[in-house]
This record gives C-alpha cells, sequence and structure tokens, in this order.
C-alpha cells in the first residue's frame, strides 16, 4: 500500500496527508484515489458509484466505501 501513495495505516484505515495550502494537493489526492481505484480493478467511471463520501471539519476527504481517508 506505501508503494501505491499511502502513507500510513490506522484502525483499518490506509491514510495519506497532503498539505492544505501546497497548490498541487488536490491532483496529489485524486490520483491517489483513481491509483486505488485502477488497483481494484475498475476500468471506468461507469464501474464506479458512491453511496457515501464526505470532507469533516478538520479538511479530512472520507470515501468510507472504499476505505479511504486522506488530510
Amino acid at each position: 500500500m506505501r508503494a501505491c501513495g499511502w502513507q500510513g495505516h490506522d484502525r483499518g484505515w490506509w491514510h495519506s496527508a497532503f498539505p492544505e495550502a501546497a497548490e498541487s494537493a488536490p491532483a496529489a489526492a485524486a490520483r491517489l484515489a483513481v491509483t486505488e481505484l485502477r488497483t481494484r480493478g475498475a476500468a471506468g467511471p461507469q464501474e464506479l458509484s458512491a453511496r457515501e463520501a464526505g470532507v469533516d471539519d478538520r479538511g479530512e476527504l472520507w470515501l468510507p466505501g472504499l476505505g479511504i481517508r486522506t488530510y
């Protein structure tokens, strides 16, 4: 998982941190999520759906159906 870009593991969640002020942070988070989805076998957006996603008060992006948390 670290080779894919994940930085740590905590209570069943892999996570990575991106500097809030960095212009490249949103693109880096998106690349990590897309890489994870492709690793899991998704070939295109037609194969994906989201039942829950959110950003909390600390700016953490949660994609619980994928087990993805980025902050």
